[in-house]
């Protein structure tokens, strides 16, 4: 099943459209391209929001060298470039996973930290 199959079409697309408005607002061009091509990554399926950090970050990596072959000299570090894409991630999941999803993983997540504080304690 595809992203856009998964979270649906229009609520892709709406979201990635609001948020193209404010990264053009960006000043720094590495920064804006770094978070477009994290959509794109997300809508072509290249990422989907439960990879490991490891897949992830490979992704990044190599639209980063893709950002080199396209624009020739970048001016953002592959380390900005990265960390920039991992941020946009988080935000695509914020953006296009429904509230009440987002809620029973916090519950969980709190639930597990509670867990592992009294295994500690």
């Amino acid at each position: 099943m595809t992203n856009l199959e998964l979270y649906g079409i229009q609520k892709v697309q709406s979201a990635y459209h609001l948020r193209l408005r404010e990264i053009e607002q960006l000043s720094a061009p590495g920064e804006r391209n770094a978070r477009i091509m994290a959509w794109n990554a997300f809508v072509d399926d290249q990422i989907s929001l439960d990879n490991s950090n490891t897949t992830t970050g490979n992704i990044a990596r190599m639209k980063y060298s893709e950002l080199i072959e396209i624009e020739g000299n970048v001016s953002i570090t592959d380390t900005d470039f990265i960390r920039y894409f991992f941020d946009e991630t988080y935000i695509i999941n914020k953006r296009v996973t429904s509230k009440k999803i987002q809620f029973v993983f916090y519950i969980f997540l709190g639930l597990a930290a509670y867990g592992i504080y009294s295994f500690f304690s």
